[in-house]
């Protein structure tokens, strides 16, 4: 189902979701929880649509099995000429990949971002925000153990576009998993709408939570925000 909320009232924000093809990856617990967070939406006056989420899953692709693993071993290179092995097994084997790619696979990625960029860029003309899951599923230690890539690439499985897209995004606890384990919903937006997101993001997790996560204290009363630091402070922005 591809849905987008709209959320009525001063915000009046509409929001995008889908279940992707990935699933939850048999995770039953992070799919009810999910939908626990969308009935927290649809209280708040979420009205979901239709959008089609391709190119963003095309472009979460390009981050890991195309040429932008090569960014990757741009980046360390110096370091690991001189310290190969002092680099983790599992890191080594990730950024190895770039060795298969050529300068001209390193073109090709960079046309075929412009092209999603330019499919993306309608959807945020008719929606306020994209909801997705935080996560689709929860790996225990012991599974990551057992396989160290697997679980972490299903874990951004819903957000792996973002940065590539040249997106805002903001990270929601939601209603917690039957089991105990943590949870909640990412809202998605076109550049420089951080604040909206923000916004948003506080709403939802004001209604959708009533601890601040597993500590059990309660969450503090929602008050309004000021517009400038008071009197005897500065502002600070951290990055």
């Amino acid at each position: 189902v591809h849905r987008v909320a709209r959320v009525r009232g001063r915000d009046r924000d509409r929001l995008a979701e889908r279940d992707h093809r990935f699933g939850f990856f048999g995770d039953g617990d992070a799919k009810a929880a999910w939908r626990a967070g969308l009935k927290v939406l649809e209280g708040l006056g979420a009205r979901f649509i239709d959008i089609d989420m391709t190119p963003f899953f095309d472009t979460a692709a390009l981050l890991y099995e195309g040429a932008w693993v090569a960014e990757r071993y741009a980046a360390i290179r110096p370091f690991l000429e001189r310290h190969r092995e002092d680099v983790h097994p599992v890191t080594l084997q990730i950024i190895g990949k770039a060795t298969g790619f050529s300068a001209a696979d390193a073109f090709a990625g960079i046309y075929r971002l412009a092209e999603l960029k330019r499919a993306v860029e309608p959807t945020f003309r008719s929606i306020d925000a994209l909801a997705v899951p935080t996560a689709p599923c929860v790996p225990t230690l012991e599974e990551v153990r057992a396989d160290p890539l697997g679980p972490n690439a299903r874990l951004g499985t819903y957000t792996n576009f973002v940065n590539l897209l040249d997106l805002a995004g903001i990270a929601a606890p939601g209603p917690f998993r039957k089991d105990g384990r943590a949870a909640g919903v990412t809202f998605i937006g076109a550049r420089g709408q951080d604040a909206m997101l923000a916004s948003l993001a506080r709403a939802f997790h004001a209604t959708a939570a009533t601890t601040m996560g597993a500590t059990g204290r309660p969450l503090p009363a929602r008050t309004a925000l000021p517009a400038a630091a008071p009197a005897g402070y500065c502002e600070l922005a951290v990055v």
